[in-house]
């Protein structure tokens, strides 16, 4: 699987360069594949995993594709299978939640409500875009759903 890998990474770097969206679109959506493949055991190197994802996000891409990432992003941050250290789950997060399209923030909160570290991740943000755009209860009634069943019970 590491040559796999090593290979994956060098088209998707070729196709970064050339600035093909229809390609970089295709190579996510492989991306995406093959970590979700087994239930991403088979992925051999995750930092280099994250520190691609990032480069992907840094390069401004259309919502479209970054609606991709965050799909990905999602995958990684609630998978079981990886051990994901605070650092790369806190880059991978602050990228996306600093993403300029909002549909990519709501989309990766509503995604991502799961994740263990959601309440230190991803929280503080969406305290932060909830303040500004009070309107959205659907987001938050969702977060308080998943977060805090049990005492909705009581």
């Amino acid at each position: 699987m590491p040559t796999y890998w090593n290979v994956l990474f060098k088209s998707f770097e070729g196709i970064i360069a050339s600035k093909d969206l229809t390609s970089i679109d295709f190579m996510l959506h492989f991306l995406g594949q093959s970590i979700e493949y087994h239930g991403g055991k088979k992925v051999t190197d995750l930092p280099k995993v994250i520190d691609l994802i990032i480069k992907v996000i840094d390069l401004g891409l259309p919502l479209e594709s970054m609606m991709i990432v965050t799909q990905i992003a999602s995958v990684i941050l609630l998978s079981r299978t990886f051990t994901l250290s605070q650092l790369d789950a806190s880059r991978l997060a602050k990228r996306i939640t600093n993403s300029s399209y909002v549909q990519v923030f709501e989309t990766f909160v509503r995604n991502s409500v799961d994740c263990p570290q959601f309440d230190f991740l991803i929280m503080p943000d969406f305290i932060k875009y909830f303040e500004k755009n009070p309107s959205n209860m659907e987001i938050l009634a969702k977060i308080i759903e998943k977060r805090r069943p049990n005492e909705l019970l009581d």
